[in-house]
């Protein structure tokens, strides 16, 4: 009983550490950010040379609710036109979560690289998205 107890307590300590490290993140990402999408041409070898590997644009973090805005532009293998989508997300680990009200898996980005005015994160290991403020 006394081993249960134990390895009881370890497991909430452990669950409160990586809830709170989730939660200190979303709280530090909460705001405006300028957004700059890219990839390389060796991850769309297929894709013309006139085709641009960049977009800007801005991300708002808004509590549990997330604002996107990119410029996408004739050429841009992203968008040929300016999108702007609402909504929520979540911050697991290392993480972010963009969730679609209809499809609960959403988005996926892997955080690589994170400080107080800049944050990289990776889209299926070949699209970067580079926060600044």
């Amino acid at each position: 009983m006394r081993s249960l107890l134990k390895y009881s307590t370890i497991l909430v300590a452990l669950t409160f550490t990586f809830c709170s490290e989730g939660d200190k993140t979303q709280r530090a990402l909460q705001g405006k950010w300028k957004a700059n999408w890219t990839t390389s041409k060796e991850a769309f070898p297929d894709v013309s040379d006139d085709i641009a590997m960049t977009m800007e644009g801005w991300i708002e973090f808004n509590n549990d609710e997330v604002t996107i805005t990119a410029y996408g532009y004739p050429g841009c293998i992203f968008s040929a036109d300016t999108l702007e989508h609402s909504q929520k997300w979540a911050m697991r680990n290392d993480t972010l979560e963009l969730l679609n009200e209809d499809d609960l898996h959403g988005i996926v980005y892997l955080m690589k690289e994170k400080s107080d005015d800049h944050i990289q994160l990776v889209l299926m290991g070949d699209i970067f998205l580079d926060l600044t403020r």
